[in-house]
């Protein structure tokens, strides 16, 4: 299994996503793989019921097995073009996914569209995946929305589907409902930045909005301290650890600075 690994992945990867009957001679071409080595993986795969070989006259025909376990090898890559992609929409997917965690309508969530392909974009789609998820599930992530959008200048669209095989392979899958919310003290600090430059962002003629925004900044000060290795005594020495690197003077600094410590944090 070892000797032949990369050719392998390269072979799986080819027959799992484009869920098609095509001969050995095709998939050699396509993936650009030693026949020699190609052949063993493919004897492997198919011994170990990854993929389906059927003879047609000469030619074997090579197929994949779809089932949970053929399925973990999409999440595996999925999880290699995620951490690829721009370090915006790695931020904004995690903002997203820590609010849906913990709904249990939501079986997964695949993220599609522009921003996996272009550089440049003015959107990010969420595809949620699950039962019962209506008109009113997607209304009660109103909130996750304004959130995402008023602070960091991004439109969300949310769609939602069945849970089935084609919805899956739409996009890369970013959440599953086994996951594991894995938050440590940095991460929870800038969860709570969010929630008060959200206050912020919503009160700004209110008497609320100094109190809002004093306290997003304390919460991105210790983010900010801690991804540097400094563990200040009192708040206000994080705050002044803080601000002598960042001069921000308005919230829409704030935002700004707080969007280039997500990427950093969540890359």
């Amino acid at each position: 299994m070892i000797k032949y690994q990369k050719s392998m992945m390269k072979i799986m990867e080819n027959v799992l996503f484009q869920r098609q009957e095509k001969s050995i001679e095709k998939i050699i071409q396509e993936t650009k793989t030693g026949r020699n080595s190609a052949f063993s993986a493919i004897n492997w795969l198919g011994k170990n019921g990854m993929i389906k070989v059927k003879k047609n006259g000469n030619q074997n025909l090579i197929s994949p097995v779809i089932d949970n376990y053929t399925l973990n090898f999409k999440y595996y890559l999925d999880s290699f073009a995620f951490k690829s992609l721009d370090s915006f929409v790695k931020l904004i997917s995690q903002v997203f996914i820590s609010g849906i965690t913990g709904k249990t309508k939501v079986k997964s969530v695949i993220l599609f569209g522009s921003a996996l392909k272009e550089k440049k974009f003015n959107d990010i789609d969420f595809l949620l995946l699950g039962k019962g998820l209506d008109t009113n599930f997607i209304k009660s992530l109103s909130d996750l929305r304004e959130k995402i959008e008023r602070v960091f200048g991004i439109i969300i669209n949310i769609h939602q589907a069945e849970l089935n095989i084609e919805n899956i392979f739409t996009g890369i899958v970013i959440y599953q409902s086994s996951y594991f919310e894995i938050k440590d003290k940095i991460k929870f600090q800038y969860f709570e930045f969010l929630d008060w430059i959200f206050e912020a962002v919503k009160n700004q003629s209110s008497e609320d909005f100094q109190i809002a925004f004093n306290n997003s900044v304390l919460n991105l000060s210790y983010v900010y301290c801690y991804m540097n290795n400094f563990n200040p005594e009192t708040k206000s020495e994080a705050v002044g650890f803080f601000r002598n690197k960042y001069k921000i003077n308005n919230l829409n600094e704030l935002k700004t600075i707080g969007g280039e410590i997500g990427k950093e944090l969540f890359k």
